[in-house]
């Protein structure tokens, strides 16, 4: 693991977004939270083909 001295970026400070708001087990206890959000639209992925493969051609609406 490395030491902080010599981590690429500095650590966050901010209340808000530090390690100790922000981490995985409290991210997987809210229901709402961006990483239950993502690991759901994987799983969408996965169970439906045509997300990840499909084609969506691109609709132009012009006035």
């Amino acid at each position: 693991m490395p030491t902080p001295g010599k981590l690429v970026h500095p650590v966050v400070q901010s209340l808000v977004f530090s390690y100790v708001a922000k981490n995985v087990e409290r991210e997987r206890a809210q229901s709402q939270s961006l990483l239950n959000w993502l690991q759901g639209m994987i799983m969408q992925r996965k169970l439906h083909p045509a997300f990840a493969l499909g084609t969506l051609p691109a609709r132009i609406q012009r006035p």
